[in-house]
């Protein structure tokens, strides 16, 4: 004869129990705590453990939480998730059924170029920074490098003046570069 599948009541009351350990968080001025709790994204694992001897099924409990959180806590990520644990078994009342986990989850954005956004990416070209880009150029007009000698500045200026008119956007070393 099968088994029936067992019936879990505490996965359905979490979202109840998160709201009241936040309020129950800010009234302790635990802000660290609550901003993971009202941030995170959460699934559980049901049945994650099963005590035979007392017939309790214990549930693991995933908190996904913004990488900025997740960072700012991770020093400390086991005994906060410890903390967790201990303090929603607490509010519940659901008979043989407990949080026996909670793991905290570092959600990423796929989206991320980290490694651009980082600043120390070595590329094989140069990239010149959107600031420097817009001291340089002008928006949405065609690019132009003016190269001359030194004799001839003052009609290389006169002429990248000129060219503005025609929606040239040029680039005279002598004016455009500052020095440092």
């Amino acid at each position: 004869m099968a088994e029936e599948p067992t019936s879990f009541n505490l996965p359905r009351k979490v979202e109840r129990c998160l709201a009241a350990l936040s309020k129950l968080y800010a009234r302790k001025g635990k802000r660290s705590l609550q901003g993971i709790i009202v941030n995170a994204q959460t699934r559980i694992h049901e049945g994650y453990s099963h005590n035979w001897t007392d017939d309790t099924y214990g549930h693991a409990l995933y908190l996904t939480v913004p990488d900025s959180i997740y960072l700012a806590n991770a020093d400390q990520r086991e005994s906060l998730q410890q903390q967790i644990a201990h303090d929603l078994n607490g509010l519940h009342n659901v008979q043989n059924e407990y949080i026996d986990k909670v793991f905290l989850e570092m959600d990423i954005p796929e989206d991320s170029d980290w490694r651009q956004d980082s600043g120390l990416l070595i590329t094989g070209t140069r990239q010149v920074t959107p600031d420097a880009a817009k001291r340089l150029w002008a928006d949405g007009d065609f690019r132009l490098f003016l190269s001359h000698k030194a004799e001839v500045k003052r009609e290389a200026a006169a002429l990248k003046s000129s060219l503005g008119y025609y929606g040239v956007s040029a680039f005279v070393a002598h004016e455009d570069i500052h020095p440092t």
